[in-house]
């Protein structure tokens, strides 16, 4: 995921290897989610999803999906995509932390995340920073003389 010019600083210099060694040497090129980002993964343990592939993803069921190469085989089957709702999708690993930490680059609180699992992971963060946001502005434009042309 981009990282925001504001919190750049917050991650070590090194953190691009730090981010390739996660994601292509320990995680072979797969994402490494097992539940953190709160999917089950509907029985496969491992989300699985392999860096660079394009795969057609369920659009009730996302976390079924299939790469083109299985797509050829279901069609050779007889099962047409449009019986299966599929959602073309880009797989993009990521190396996210578990804590939310960027400082935090101990292999343990890494995993390499395809951006639909990394997403899910951030979620929570992401609503609790948006509500701090806004509450801080909010309280910013009910300060005395803001706003007034004094």
């Amino acid at each position: 995921m981009p990282i925001k010019k504001s919190q750049r600083a917050r991650y070590p210099a090194d953190w691009d290897a730090i981010s390739r060694r996660i994601r292509f040497e320990r995680a072979e090129s797969k994402c490494e989610c097992t539940g953190q980002c709160g999917d089950t993964h509907h029985g496969a343990g491992r989300c699985n999803a392999p860096h660079g592939r394009h795969v057609l993803r369920h659009r009730e069921e996302p976390w079924r999906w299939i790469t083109s190469d299985e797509l050829d085989q279901h069609r050779a089957n007889g099962i047409r995509p449009d019986e299966w709702a599929y959602e073309a999708t880009h797989i993009v690993l990521t190396a996210a932390h578990i804590d939310q930490t960027p400082e935090n680059c101990a292999d343990e609180n890494l995993l390499a995340m395809c951006q639909r699992c990394h997403n899910k992971l951030d979620q929570p963060h992401r609503q609790r920073n948006a509500r701090e946001t806004r509450r801080g502005r909010k309280a910013i434009g009910e300060l005395p003389g803001l706003g007034d042309d004094q």
